[in-house]
C-alpha cells in the first residue's frame, strides 16, 4: 500500500509539475501544508522557498519523518485547526479537498489561519478516478474554486489548468488498471465483476496499452476545459 501511494504521488507530481513554478512564485515565509504527508520532500527538491514548514495530518501513520529543523509535523483536523488566526504566510492544500466531506469548511479554516496578504494555494482535481476509498467524496470544477474564494472573502490571483482532456483521459486509463486489479483504495467490497469483464480483460489491457501513449501524444495540443487538475492561488485581502 505504501509503495503504491508513493508511486501515485510521484505520478501526480510529474503530471502536475507546473505547480512547482506556482509555488516558487507565491510560496514564502511560514508555510502550513494541510494534509501534505510527504509533499514537503518534493517541494524541497524543487527549491520552493520558505522560512518554516508545518505539516498538518489527521492520521498519525501519515506524519512524515523529517530531519530539517525548519519543519514541524502536527496531528490535527484541517477543518478545525488549533492554530491562531493569521498564523501563516502561505497555506498549501494539495489534493486534499476531494477527501474532505465538507471542503468549503476547510477553505474557511485555511482563510482564518492565513495572514492578511498571504496566499492559499490549492491543487484541486476535476476528473480524478476513485482513489483512497472510502475517503474520496468529490471532484471540483474551476467554477467551484472561484465560488469558494468568493464565499470566503479571498481573491483569485491565479488559476492554472494542469493538463487537459487528453492528458486526463490517459491518466484515467492508467487508473482503470488499478481498479481492474482491485488495488487497495481503488475499489470497495461491494464492487462486482461480470463474466464479460473477465472475458474481455486481455483486450481491455491491450486497448489501454495502446491508448495511453496516443493520449500523451494528443496532449501536446490539449484542451484545458477538461483539465485533470487546477492549481488555484487565493489571496487574503
Amino acid at each position: 500500500m505504501e509503495l503504491l501511494e508513493h508511486l501515485r504521488f510521484a505520478a501526480r507530481n510529474f503530471i502536475s509539475r507546473r505547480i512547482f513554478a506556482v509555488l516558487r512564485n507565491y510560496c514564502r515565509g511560514d508555510v502550513l501544508d494541510v494534509g501534505g504527508w510527504n509533499f514537503y520532500h518534493a517541494a524541497r527538491k524543487q527549491r520552493v522557498p520558505f522560512s518554516s514548514w508545518t505539516v498538518l495530518e489527521n492520521q498519525a501513520d501519515r506524519l512524515p519523518a523529517v530531519s530539517d529543523d525548519r519543519v514541524k509535523v502536527v496531528l490535527g483536523d484541517g477543518c478545525a485547526m488549533d492554530f491562531a488566526d493569521e498564523s501563516f504566510d502561505t497555506v498549501l492544500c494539495i489534493h486534499v479537498l476531494e477527501h474532505v466531506f465538507e471542503p468549503l469548511r476547510m477553505v474557511k479554516e485555511i482563510q482564518r489561519v492565513l495572514k492578511r496578504g498571504g496566499h492559499a494555494i490549492f491543487l484541486a482535481p476535476q476528473t480524478a478516478n476513485l482513489h483512497m476509498a472510502p475517503d474520496h467524496f468529490q471532484n471540483f470544477t474551476r467554477f467551484w474554486c472561484l465560488k469558494s474564494a468568493e464565499t470566503t472573502g479571498m481573491s483569485v490571483e491565479a488559476m492554472v489548468p494542469l493538463g487537459g482532456a487528453w492528458l486526463g483521459t490517459g491518466s484515467r486509463l492508467f487508473h482503470f488498471l488499478l481498479h481492474m486489479i482491485r488495488a487497495h483504495g481503488y475499489t470497495y467490497p461491494e464492487a462486482r465483476r461480470n463474466f464479460w469483464f473477465y472475458a474481455l480483460f486481455p483486450l481491455a489491457c491491450v486497448v489501454i496499452g495502446i491508448a495511453i501513449p496516443l493520449c500523451l501524444l494528443l496532449s501536446l495540443g490539449d484542451m484545458e476545459e477538461e483539465a485533470p487538475n487546477h492549481c488555484v492561488v487565493m489571496r487574503k485581502a
